[in-house]
């Protein structure tokens, strides 16, 4: 996920950090849908940035045979901090 996380230019060059948490779903073949900000980094750019990231990585693997969810309900958190770059 973090090759697929890019920091907005913009929001480096403010000296803009935060955390973004989302959830979203992924189906049994791999494809991504719903994604959506749980709670917000309270700046639209990181906000936009994080919901691209996890478009930039759909679709991820299909899942294994043995695994018989049709679907994973995934919560994760981006970190954009300046000192990672």
């Amino acid at each position: 996920m973090k090759k697929n996380k890019r920091y907005p230019l913009l929001a480096r060059n403010k000296g803009i950090e935060g955390e973004v948490w989302l959830k979203f779903e992924i189906l049994k073949n791999g494809k991504v849908k719903n994604i959506r900000v749980v709670k917000s980094s309270h700046y639209q750019i990181l906000d936009k940035a994080a919901i691209e990231s996890i478009k930039k990585a759909n679709p991820f693997p299909p899942f294994p045979k043995e695994l018989k969810e049709n679907s994973l309900i995934i919560n994760i958190s981006l970190r954009f901090e300046l000192k990672d770059m």
